[in-house]
């Protein structure tokens, strides 16, 4: 398996420094996402970053007003979105099958 970052290196559309770069910015978005979703849900340091992304979710619909609760967090949502988009344009390897579930949540 190759992601899209590598095979934009190996093709030279980028340098690996640049490569490099992006995967730290990722991983550190990772990492705030990932904290401020357990701010809210409690620790949970053996879920992967989709299922704290449901935990959230699954908090948000007890909420007695969920589209408040979004409003307050919409710091918190805009950071998973732009992980979502990170890991989709940068990760995931959009030939041939889809990433198997176990690899999808070694990175997220």
């Amino acid at each position: 398996y190759r992601c899209n970052l590598l095979k934009s290196v190996d093709a030279g559309e980028r340098t690996l420094e640049d490569a490099r770069a992006i995967t730290h910015r990722t991983s550190e978005l990772r990492d705030t996402v990932r904290q401020g979703i357990e701010k809210i849900v409690g620790p949970s340091p053996t879920l992967s970053i989709a299922a704290l992304i449901a935990a959230l979710d699954g908090h948000r619909d007890t909420q007695p007003d969920p589209a408040t609760f979004r409003r307050e967090h919409a710091e918190l949502y805009l950071s998973i979105a732009a992980l979502g988009i990170a890991i989709e344009s940068n990760f995931r390897s959009h030939e041939g099958s889809m990433w198997m579930s176990s690899q999808a949540d070694e990175l997220w």
